[in-house]
């Protein structure tokens, strides 16, 4: 059990030490949509905005491939725990409160992982707003094309993907409920 808390609140740390790394970006792209002068500082802005994304970048990648290991085994765990969870509660009724903390504490493990999967993403959608609401039309030609090749490089956004349930997100914990819910339906059919 400490375990799992343990490597969820790792989780849950770094995850959000990207979302605030990419909300700085945001704040600092920001600066181009409010500056009167844009054209001034535009390059300097954009080049550091680039250089700081390509290293944000560079990190959540690496990270992420040991994110796919542990999201797929604790989703994958999850889904089978809340399957049988709920085919126990269906068949015995005896042990009801026991059944029912354990499926809401599955349920909450599930929210959780997949919340900060989708803060991560929204973080990486509002950065690329924030690029697309800037002042362009005030800029150089030049930081014109700088800027659209960062709207291309924020076209792929940040997220956290795994194995079988793809990208994770709020959708994810609904298709994991949706999916335990069905499995035990299928085992409550074939076991009565």
């Amino acid at each position: 059990m400490e375990m799992i808390i343990v490597s969820d609140a790792v989780i849950m740390i770094i995850i959000m030490y990207f979302q605030a790394e990419l909300l700085v970006i945001t704040e600092f792209l920001l600066k181009l949509a409010k500056e009167d002068k844009v054209s001034a500082r535009a390059k300097t802005i954009l080049k550091t905005v680039h250089e700081e994304h390509k290293r944000v970048m560079e990190m959540f990648n690496d990270i992420s491939f040991s994110f796919w290991h542990t999201y797929f085994h604790k989703l994958l765990a999850i889904v089978l725990y809340l399957c049988f969870t709920f085919f126990a509660l269906k068949s015995v009724i005896s042990s009801l409160v026991v059944a029912l903390l354990c499926a809401v504490s599955m349920v909450e493990e599930a929210f959780i992982l997949c919340y900060f999967g989708q803060i991560v993403r929204d973080a990486s959608d509002i950065m690329a707003e924030a690029l697309y609401m800037s002042k362009w039309y005030e800029m150089k030609v030049s930081d014109q094309k700088d800027l659209l090749m960062l709207m291309m490089r924020f076209k792929y956004p940040f997220k956290v993907e795994t194995f079988a349930f793809g990208t994770i997100s709020i959708y994810t914990f609904v298709q994991i409920c949706k999916a335990a819910v069905s499995y035990v339906t299928i085992l409550f059919g074939l076991f009565t």
